[in-house]
Parts: C-alpha cells; sequence; structure tokens
C-alpha cells in the first residue's frame, strides 16, 4: 500500500497530503524531510529519485511544474513491493488530474475538502481497477482456478495487481498458508514474494525467477526448504482508458519451471474477452 503521498511546495509548504498508514508521524516534520533530502541532492547538482530504507519500505519522489509554473514535489511513502516505474506514472497522474489547474486559496492553504481527498485516495488505492477485478472475478477465477491448480502444473498461487504491484486479488492452495503461519492473508503472503523480488520497472514481458536469481530462489532451495517459490508475471494488457499506463500483471508461483507454457491460454481467454 502507498502510506503517505504528500504534495508540496518548493518552498517547503504541505498543501495537500494523504494518511492511510498506521504511522502517526507530523506531516510537516515529514514534509521537511522530504525537502531537505531533494535539496541536498540539488545542491550537489543532482538529484533525489527513491530513497531505500532497510527492510520493507521506500519514499519516491517526483517533481511537477503546475499551470502557473510552480513547482510542487510529490513523495510518496510505501511498501518495497510497489514498483517504481509505475508509482512515478500514477503520481504523474494524479497531478495532472487534481493539481495541475488547481486554483489554491493561499500560500500557506491546505485543501481540506472531504470529497477532493477521497478522489485522489481512490486514485492511489487503483479503486478503478478494483471495480474492474471485481465485476469480472467470476470469469477471471474460472479461467485460472481450472488450470493453475491441475495436478501436475505445480502452481500453489496467483495474483492479479496494478501495475504498482497493489494486490487487487490472490488465492492459494492451503499448503502456502500452511508454509507461512506468520501471515495473516494470502495478500501479505504475495506482497513477500514480491518484495523478494524487488522489481523496479513494470515488467514489459513475461519475468520468471530463474535459477540465476541473485535472492537465492533456486530449484534445490524450494525443495530442500520448501519455503520459496519460482514465479511468472505476466503483462495482460487490460487497462483502463482513463489511466492508461495503468494495466493489470497476472503473478503465477510454484514450482513448475515451465509454468508459461500451461499458463498461455489463460492469458488469451483473459485478453478477448476483458479487453
Amino acid at each position: 500500500m502507498i502510506g503517505k503521498l504528500l504534495l508540496i511546495r518548493e518552498s517547503g509548504i504541505l498543501p495537500f497530503h494523504l494518511n492511510q498508514d498506521k504511522f502517526e508521524i507530523d506531516d510537516d516534520l515529514l514534509s521537511g524531510f522530504c525537502v531537505a533530502n531533494y535539496n541536498i541532492a540539488r545542491e550537489l547538482n543532482d538529484s533525489i529519485d527513491t530513497m531505500m530504507m532497510k527492510d520493507k519500505y521506500k519514499i519516491i519522489f517526483r517533481e511537477f511544474e503546475n499551470n502557473l509554473r510552480k513547482k510542487f514535489i510529490i513523495a510518496a511513502f510505501c511498501h518495497k513491493y510497489h514498483i517504481d516505474e509505475a508509482v512515478k506514472n500514477k503520481m504523474e497522474h494524479i497531478f495532472n488530474r487534481f493539481f495541475k489547474e488547481y486554483e489554491f486559496e493561499a500560500e500557506h492553504a491546505t485543501i481540506r475538502d472531504e470529497k477532493f481527498i477521497e478522489s485522489v485516495r481512490e486514485q492511489v488505492n487503483d479503486n478503478d481497477l478494483k471495480v474492474f477485478v471485481e465485476d469480472h472475478l467470476n470469469f477471471i477465477k474460472n479461467t485460472i482456478e481450472p488450470i493453475a491448480w491441475k495436478d501436475g502444473n505445480d502452481i500453489d498461487s496467483y495474483a492479479i495487481t496494478s501495475s504498482s504491484n497493489t494486490v487487487l486479488f490472490a488465492d492459494c492452495k492451503k499448503a502456502v498458508l500452511e508454509r507461512h503461519p506468520e501471515a495473516d492473508s494470502i495478500e501479505k503472503i504475495i506482497e513477500g514474494y514480491l518484495t523478494t523480488w524487488n522489481i523496479k520497472n513494470i515488467p514489459q514481458g513475461d519475468l520468471f525467477t530463474g535459477m540465476s536469481l541473485i535472492a537465492g530462489l533456486d530449484l534445490e532451495d524450494f525443495v530442500i526448504s520448501n519455503q520459496k517459490t519460482y514465479g511468472l508475471c505476466i503483462n495482460s494488457c487490460i487497462n483502463l482508458k482513463q489511466d492508461v499506463k495503468n494495466e493489470l500483471l497476472l503473478y503465477f508461483f510454484g514450482k513448475n519451471t515451465l509454468m508459461r507454457q500451461c499458463l498461455i491460454s489463460i492469458e488469451e481467454t483473459l485478453r478477448d474477452n476483458l479487453c
């Protein structure tokens, strides 16, 4: 989840912020932190793009200019499983839709319009894609699961995400939950897989974690520990007109190193019926 989204003036003033995580951090402190790091990079004749924290989180930055040529910084605080490129695309979409022509009342004014804030929240959380998946969920499950759960295909879980890796739907075999007793949902397990993959750019084709993956997810490791997994990511080419850079990604996880071959019909069926 993108936990916090800050729109910051070049001066450091915070006219808009969206908080939707459990961390109670002073908004002005956060905006000051972001601007300080941004300005330090600029003083070094450099720029700041993504700030990585040690284990779980990162901050992604982008600079924009509104129709009055005023500069703004958007900072997104998110989990590491989110795809940097897609989060930046989302920032651009949100700025152009909501803030590029917004008439701010004054330099220090803060946007408090609840309807406006909720509209931004819906875009941040990929609500349009969530509704699309929910509306077509029976068809999607009936297309995927007869093949995914078929004996011999060795696929034990799958997920449908947005381009930024917001998990929209996921399901798994019972054995997966048993292997991860610490997780309270299949979505948390999938987020763990995605964090391990650490994808920076939206996959432009199939992404498969093979035996050369530096994180050690090789076949021997899987067989011995039964804790780790292979996976495949497919671009579905399904996106919505109102957010053209955001599309559904399909992830499949399991032991089958040739799983791409048994998933071709899934990909084609979904594209033919949902695009």
